[in-house]
């Protein structure tokens, strides 16, 4: 996916920055609701793929889409 120093591989993430530049392909996405009384919509979960075959999960907080509504225009 990308050349070697352009980006950041998955399993290099840790909590020592704020900040980081990775490239991924979103391999699955499912919505995430509570188990309690109305269903609420809790968020959204991705599973992300790196270049080196790292796989992790990341899970959007409702608040996230909203957002981030810009970023999909």
């Amino acid at each position: 996916m990308s050349g070697p120093g352009k980006y950041d591989s998955l399993d290099s993430l840790d909590d020592s920055k704020y900040e980081w530049k990775i490239r991924v392909r979103v391999i699955r996405i499912w919505d995430s609701y509570s188990n309690k009384g109305q269903k609420e919509f809790k968020g959204r979960n991705m599973l992300l793929l790196d270049d080196k075959a790292c796989v992790i999960k990341h899970i959007n907080c409702v608040d996230v889409p909203n957002r981030c509504t810009s970023c999909s225009e």
